[in-house]
């Protein structure tokens, strides 16, 4: 039974995840500060936060064989992270305006047409 009193990283009580529940710890400060620097959004830089750690915790088994820090790891991550974060809001900008577009140009026609109905012929 899960219990909310543990994190999410540490439900699973092995060495693994306590070793990962460090390294978030140590970690996770400056990798935020370089995602709001680079969105200058905190809550895009929280997104982009969780999709390095979520990645960190998929390859975890290859990059522990390394014995390379970390460091450079994450700093790379979180650019690649924050940069498809841009990327996708970008897209969904554009397709909400085009679809405001669209909206608008399907309102415009009906409500001249109902100016045409409405105008009282002059005498």
């Amino acid at each position: 039974m899960l219990t909310t009193d543990k994190p999410c990283t540490q439900v699973n009580d092995s060495p693994e995840a306590d070793r990962f529940a460090m390294v978030v710890q140590d970690h996770i400060g400056w990798v935020y500060a370089c995602a709001r620097r680079h969105l200058g959004d905190a809550s895009l830089a929280d997104d982009a936060v969780q999709a390095v750690f979520m990645a960190l915790w998929r390859k975890r088994k290859r990059l522990a064989a390394g014995t390379k820090p970390i460091g450079g790891w994450l700093l790379r991550a979180t650019r690649y992270a924050c940069n498809d974060l841009r990327k996708m809001n970008r897209r969904r900008h554009h397709h909400e305006r085009k679809a405001a577009a669209m909206r608008s140009e399907e309102i415009r026609p009906s409500d001249e047409a109902h100016a045409k109905r409405c105008q009282v012929p002059f005498r």
